[in-house]
């Protein structure tokens, strides 16, 4: 996602602030139902979005104008995230960026003096988290011959589990069929993808014969890389609209518990989370993480190429992804999309080879190191019982060189 750098008009008596291609006026407020709101006008088009801010100037989160949208409740309220297309601003940046306080006082909004021109407003995270629109991410099946498509769940709450064939989290897929059966009067579809470049067959060998909800596999790590994954299993709580309401921390483990059923419920309870009307594509797109690779440089241009031109053809695959690595040594993601390829291709020692190497120059990702190990040690990984013990020491015994 592109950085969008504000510039601020601050000649005497004009409060206007261009971020991105909007224009918001901070004297443009609007009081509806007790609340107040600010409108910022696109520049292109006739999209109207209008942010809105309680009390203290804690914002919970943006109603849209005249497209059957509403206000997205995000985080515990504290938090002040709000979003018009891949802008994401909150009026507590604002205050800190910019030294503005965001409050009504003799009718108008006033803001500090020393507003500083030029500052950044986009925060500094680059996983989706809640407030986001989930990436329409389709992926290959680990049962039946169709994708599994997110999209295809709009109009149902969805609950994206992560997990792996390689980790502990596999022994948990039961846990999260009872989810879907506790819940199935609330419209709750449970879909789970098993992250694994080793291929299809672990990960269908994981799949309980009771489970009914829809699993798929992520063989390039994409939610890794889309929510910063550390550990499994992970979740994701996405409204019926396809925007993120909820997640895991993202860095512990986080099987079925109260922190989801408190999501869950606090999402049921959202006044008006049925929508009658639905937000158009068009105006709240998500980030396209292929074609964000793509601007970025060559690297990323070839990891893109060889994640769709090349599906076919493991062989051309490995080598565009093997461009890609040495043009961005550092990149797990590069360093994945090689083994992947090599593996589809049936090179097994190849791919291993190729995380060694990559784990030799910038070994920071220890799922990186589980994923080898799940080609490498395949009779350790996926025992009856995963040992603990054994990751641990593996573990050491690789950190120092042996």
């Amino acid at each position: 996602m592109r950085t969008l750098a504000l510039l601020a008009v601050l000649a005497a008596g004009d409060e206007k602030y261009y971020l991105g291609k909007e224009l918001i006026d901070l004297n443009d407020v609007v009081a509806m139902g007790g609340r107040t709101y600010i409108r910022a006008r696109r520049l292109e088009g006739d999209l109207k979005i209008v942010w809105r801010f309680a009390t203290g100037g804690k914002t919970v989160g943006v109603m849209r104008d005249g497209v059957g949208g509403r206000a997205l409740k995000i985080g515990p309220g504290e938090e002040a995230l709000v979003h018009s297309r891949d802008l994401f601003l909150s009026l507590d940046a604002i205050r800190d960026v910019l030294n503005a306080r965001v409050v009504r006082e003799t009718g108008k909004v006033v803001i500090d003096p020393r507003a500083k021109a030029g500052a950044d407003l986009e925060p500094r995270r680059s996983a989706l988290g809640p407030g986001d629109r989930m990436v329409d991410f389709a992926f290959p099946p680990l049962q039946g011959a169709d994708p599994v498509q997110l999209s295809k769940h709009r109009g149902k709450r969805v609950l994206l589990v992560i997990w792996a064939s390689w980790d502990a989290s596999r022994g948990g897929l039961a846990e999260w069929q009872k989810i879907q059966a506790a819940h199935r009067n609330d419209d709750l579809a449970v879909v789970a993808c098993a992250v694994g470049a080793e291929g299809v067959e672990r990960g269908r060998a994981c799949v309980p014969g009771n489970v009914v909800y829809a699993t798929a596999r992520d063989p390039h790590w994409r939610l890794v890389s889309a929510f910063g994954l550390r550990t499994f299993p992970q979740w994701v709580l996405v409204d019926e609209v396809g925007f993120v309401r909820a997640t895991s921390d993202m860095e512990n483990p986080s099987p079925p518990g109260p922190e989801f059923e408190e999501a869950f419920a606090k999402l049921k309870g959202d006044e008006g989370s049925k929508l009658r009307a639905w937000i158009p594509d068009e105006a709240w797109k998500a980030r396209d993480l292929e074609k964000d690779l793509a601007k970025k440089e060559s690297a990323a241009l070839r990891l893109a190429l060889s994640r769709t031109l090349f599906r076919d053809d493991p062989n051309r695959a490995a080598a565009e992804a093997r461009k890609a690595l040495a043009a961005d040594p550092e990149s797990w993601e590069a360093a994945i999309h090689v083994a992947a390829a090599l593996w589809q291709g049936g090179k097994n020692e190849e791919g291993v080879a190729a995380l060694k190497e990559y784990l030799g120059r910038k070994d920071i990702h220890t799922l990186v190191r589980r994923q080898k190990w799940a080609v490498e040690f395949p009779e350790k990984v996926y025992a009856d019982v995963l040992d603990a013990e054994w990751l641990r020491e593996q573990e050491e015994k690789e950190r120092r060189g042996e």
